[in-house]
């Protein structure tokens, strides 16, 4: 069922969108993007946007941060890894150091099953760490990020 809000949300940025691009054609600025390109429908979609998730859930925006770039990290210095040599659950632990504060409220079990999937294609699922393990590196790893940030502050 689509929403007033949402209908007026839509209508809204379509004419924004028509609206800039009668400003900017004329000044010689060629719009790249048409406008099934620009205007998205993010109750169906998150947007990726400058690093984030942005979507719409009971007429509020929802943002959260886009963890892909991340974790496609991850897959790739683990398959480095397998291929010059190197310690996978260090790996995995310096990656759950940097990125630990900034994922703190993502689905903990989703990001796992994903390390768990990247150890199983390498054939690398006995050098995976325990679960246990990587939750103590993520809980420290966000500890002293809130520890940094407080020391900053005061």
């Amino acid at each position: 069922m689509t929403s007033r809000y949402t209908f007026t949300l839509a209508f809204t940025a379509v004419n924004r969108y028509n609206c800039l691009t009668k400003r900017l054609t004329p000044t010689g600025m060629i719009i790249q993007e048409s406008r099934q390109e620009a205007v998205f429908d993010t109750q169906s979609n998150p947007v990726p946007y400058l690093g984030f998730l942005i979507s719409s859930k009971n007429g509020k925006a929802v943002v959260k941060i886009d963890t892909t770039k991340g974790i496609n990290r991850l897959k790739r210095k683990l398959e480095r890894i397998h291929r010059v040599g190197g310690d996978f659950a260090q790996c995995v632990g310096q990656w759950l150091t940097y990125f630990g504060p900034a994922y703190k409220d993502e689905n903990r079990t989703r990001i796992f099953e994903k390390i768990s999937s990247f150890f199983s294609a390498l054939g690398q699922r006995r050098a995976m760490p325990k679960r246990e393990e990587l939750e103590v590196i993520w809980e420290n790893a966000y500890l002293g990020y809130l520890q940094t940030t407080r020391k900053a502050l005061a």
